[in-house]
């Protein structure tokens, strides 16, 4: 029987082993470590506060995270605040006090006054130095009382004030040394708890009244979650429960799943996601388990994992927070922030079933293929077709012969795939429908093998054009494309003395009969009269002039698009994006750089979606900009991108999906799955300081009281004339990118205009002030939402408002321009 059990277990790991090889890794948004400022790797709990901010307890204190700072709580030297710092449970009361559990008792922390109390601790229990581990502290909604879960000790239950008021679930021999890690309270005022024992049913009002529940099926539970009216998961060593509670309110165990691996924490989130930690495995995420349940288990559960690619990744606790982030806390590897929803920015991801690797490195072009289709070309030479709607790779429509590497590909409009092999003077044609390759050779082509192919464009009249980095060719067909001609940009007298070099773009303009071309060199406009040989057309040259406002940023030009509603804008390396301004027979460029928002001088490529809004591809992530407000949205690692430098290739789909290149891969999305709007972030003052001194409430400065509470929730400050060198944080909790998202202030009689900052640099400082009344106003923007409005002295106010909306003070109250909605009345800032 013995020999039964293992052989079981053995096939249940190698199930277990096989289906992780072939589940996709999920994609974290952030980790935070001991090198990020982290108290300890060690995480035992998590907690989100009334305020927003994040709480993480540690095995060497805790922390206090607002998104880009982290402030630590620990017992040193010369301060003693906790029972002990081995926190192991946080969680916040109806009156915003933190109850912090411990290896050693329970401290009270008052987010207010921001001061800790020691509770309840080993003394107080009788136990030693080793008796009262809390490890899980749940607050009743239908008594007013507090049940604080241990290690070892059953539960203690306190009452709101922090007074003791009995031990329970320990003196049974069964229960002896239990471990009770997570509970939930039932609407009749019972309360489940999970532990090492298994789970139990406690009444408050009915104290012999303890009930094993499932017995004989769960032996052992590390948490308890309900994830609808009548169904709870429980996790187990083996697996996870799902039990119903019927009619009758019993218990019934209704399946067990994923018996191969160790549970001990549970979170659904708002997209009815369930992920699941692990004692040893890092995540399993089953999307949609909703649909699992309401299938009656018929439906396929769809998994993903995470493990961080680390052999051993031990999970403490996962919570969902308000700005629908999901934290994951480990015992070994710090914090992770995951994103709830699917990320919208995809990447190649290698399928099991294609049966060869296919190398995705320095993708040098990108051409739509059908509506859903691009052809892929790297810098290796390989060349294959991506379907966007099955994010796989499928056979190319010809047959290559397999010595052949290709350096370029381009399909016209009629799906002729025009290709550039390397190593050959000649070029290649596939017509639509045929799977032969015809080779195109001309006397213009010649040594054309040295050259390295950059793009390719069509014009109106189907004729193809096609760049090299010291030439630009123009390919003359008939309506069958049967080639007619071919001609040399060379050729034209006007470079005669100075050949093209450095060609990285053309574009055959299908508004005007120009072909525009993009070097190092500057902007070419070539004209491109009908039945016009090539030496004939009339050439002009565009490049940056110190002197002139008005000349183009940058004298390399990466991209070139005439958009749908007429307008030229070109990217350039160094120089951001210009529009190009067509006046006569002149042109004047306005450009759009770091200064105006853009992420990086140095962009790659442009493309336009559906809206009209440009994205834009640059060295260090990718850029949005909305052509009405002129405002960049930017997107990096956090936001979901697979990589933040790219490259030049980029291609719009039909189906409204866009391609951008990476010098290691390709990223592809569709923008109308990019989400629009951002909740607005709570916004707070905190850490005032004066002369670099941090002031607490109840802090006594020169003889006296500054603040009674925490800074945000004064009504007003007083200050000495000597004691004008000051400094707070304004903090924007948000937790995503701060690159979206800025804050805006001023102080009256010192600050004319708004001062605006990225989110991440939030010290206000000010030195030297002279004796007066003064008002602080602040705001938080976000480049794609509305923004929060506050006034130091009153707390947080809530507005939404056009971005660039003016604010007019007028004497004790403040209106909103073209709003009916005002602010209460502001407390002044008041200097003696």
């Amino acid at each position: 029987m013995l020999k039964k059990k293992y052989f079981l277990f053995i096939l249940l790991s190698l199930n277990f082993f096989y289906l992780h090889s072939q589940i996709k890794e999920i994609e974290y948004a952030k980790k935070i470590t001991i090198s990020d400022g982290l108290a300890h790797n060690g995480i035992s709990s998590l907690l989100e506060d009334s305020n927003g901010f994040l709480w993480i307890g540690t095995y060497q204190g805790i922390n206090k995270y607002d998104g880009f700072k982290l402030i630590t709580f620990k017992n040193t030297k010369d301060k003693d605040i906790l029972t002990s710092n081995r926190v192991r449970a946080i969680s916040e009361d109806a009156h915003k006090n933190l109850w912090i559990g411990t290896d050693h008792g329970l401290t009270i922390y008052n987010l207010e006054q921001e001061t800790f109390y020691k509770a309840y601790f080993n003394s107080d229990f009788k136990k030693g130095d080793d008796g009262l581990s809390i490890i899980k502290i749940i607050f009743s909604k239908k008594n007013d009382v507090v049940y604080c879960l241990t290690e070892g000790n059953g539960v203690l239950i306190f009452n709101s004030e922090y007074q003791f008021i009995k031990q329970i679930l320990h003196e049974e021999e069964s229960l002896k040394n239990a471990i009770f890690s997570d509970a939930y309270e039932l609407a009749n005022g019972g309360i489940i708890f999970s532990s090492s024992k298994g789970l139990f049913l406690y009444n408050l009002n009915d104290e012999k009244n303890i009930q094993k529940v499932l017995d004989q099926e769960i032996t052992s539970s590390n948490a308890i979650l309900k994830v609808n009216k009548n169904i709870f998961i429980a996790s187990l060593l083996n697996g996870i429960a799902i039990i119903h509670l019927n009619k009758k309110n019993e218990f019934v165990l209704k399946k067990k799943l994923l018996l191969a691996n160790s549970f001990n924490s549970i979170k659904l989130d708002t997209q009815e996601n369930l992920w699941l930690g692990t004692l040893e495995n890092g995540i399993i995420k089953i999307e949609n388990f909703n649909n699992y349940l309401n299938s009656e288990f018929k439906k396929p559960l769809k998994i993903k994992k995470f493990t961080d690619y680390s052999e051993r990744l031990r999970i403490s606790s996962i919570i969902h927070s308000s700005n629908s982030n999901i934290w994951v806390s480990t015992f070994n590897k710090g914090l992770y922030q995951f994103n709830t929803k699917e990320n919208v920015f995809k990447t190649y991801q290698k399928n099991q079933k294609e049966g060869k690797e296919i190398s995705t490195n320095g993708v040098s072009f990108i051409s739509k293929y059908d509506k859903n289709s691009a052809i892929i070309v790297n810098a290796s030479g390989d060349i294959n077709l991506f379907n966007t709607e099955t994010n796989t790779f499928e056979p190319l429509p010809f047959k290559l012969p397999s010595n052949f590497k290709i350096g370029a590909a381009f399909v016209d409009s009629k799906k002729n795939i025009w290709l550039k092999v390397n190593g050959k003077d000649d070029l290649f044609l596939v017509k639509n429908g045929k799977s032969n390759l015809e080779k195109i050779g001309h006397k213009v082509l010649k040594n054309s093998d040295k050259y390295i192919f950059r793009s390719f464009s069509e014009d109106k009249n189907n004729n193809i054009w096609a760049s090299t980095t010291d030439n630009v060719y123009k390919i003359s067909v008939d309506n069958n494309t049967n080639i007619k001609d071919i001609e040399s940009l060379n050729s034209n007298p006007f470079f005669k003395n100075n050949k093209l070099k450095t060609v990285r773009y053309v574009y055959a303009d299908y508004l005007k009969n120009y072909v525009w071309i993009g070097s190092a060199q500057g902007l070419y406009r070539v004209s491109n009269k009908n039945k016009v040989p090539l030496n004939n057309q009339v050439i002009d040259k565009y490049t940056k002039d110190e002197n002139s406002e008005n000349a183009i940023s940058s004298n390399f030009v990466t991209s070139i698009l005439r958009l749908p509603n007429e307008e030229l804008w070109i990217s350039t390396e160094n120089g951001g994006i210009c529009k190009v301004l067509e006046k006569n027979n002149s042109l004047e460029f306005v450009s759009y750089t770091e200064k105006e928002g853009l992420s990086n001088n140095a962009t790659k490529s442009i493309l336009f979606d559906n809206e009209h809004g440009l994205w834009v591809s640059t060295n260090i992530g990718l850029n949005k900009f909305d052509l009405k407000s002129k405002q960049f949205r930017k997107f990096n690692l956090a936001d979901g991108l697979p990589f933040e430098d790219f490259w030049f290739a980029s291609e719009k789909l039909d189906n409204g999906v866009l391609f951008f290149s990476g010098l290691n891969s390709f990223c592809y999305f569709n923008p109308e799955e990019v989400i629009k709007t951002e909740k607005l972030p709570q916004t707070y003052l905190n850490n005032l300081k004066i002369y670099n001194k941090i002031v607490k409430p109840g802090d006594t400065i020169n003889g006296r009281i500054l603040l009674t509470n925490s800074i945000s929730k004064e009504d007003k400050i007083t200050l000495n004339y000597n004691e004008n060198v000051f400094s707070f944080d304004l903090i924007s909790l948000h937790f995503s990118n701060p690159k979206n998202h800025t804050i805006k202030y001023k102080l009256s009689k010192v600050n004319k205009d708004w001062i605006e900052l990225p989110s991440n640099e939030n010290s206000i400082r000010y030195s030297g002030l002279q004796p007066d009344n003064y008002e602080f106003v602040y705001m938080a923007n976000v480049s794609f939402a509305d923004a929060c409005v506050g006034h130091l002295l009153n707390g947080l106010k809530k507005s939404k408002y056009a971005k660039n909306t003016i604010i007019v003070l007028m004497g004790d109250h403040g209106y909103h321009l073209g709003e009916k909605e005002h602010w209460s009345k502001n407390v002044l800032w008041e200097r003696s």
